[in-house]
């Protein structure tokens, strides 16, 4: 699977917040730390940004529905109306 090494950013976590750098193997974290080595891995220089490996789950971002509240679009995708559950 295709590697991604995201360098240099701050590192938050439940437990705690630092500089560092998360290995991302596929659609996986496979190590976060400081000074990572993954050769042949795309580079993410993330230098004043946060990264908060895990944070987002995948398949819970997009438009699917809560059980909450629903979203529709028109046809065009111009209008939407939220309707309550």
């Amino acid at each position: 699977m295709a590697q991604t090494l995201i360098t240099g950013g701050t590192i938050v976590t439940a437990a705690d917040t630092y500089r560092g750098d998360v290995l991302i193997d596929g659609d996986k974290v496979a190590a976060i730390g400081k000074s990572l080595k993954a050769p042949g891995a795309k580079r993410i220089n993330a230098t004043g940004k946060y990264v908060i490996p895990g944070g987002i789950e995948r398949r819970s971002v997009g438009p699917r529905a809560s059980s909450t509240s629903r979203c529709r679009a028109s046809a065009s995708g111009s209008r939407r109306r939220a309707i309550r559950g």
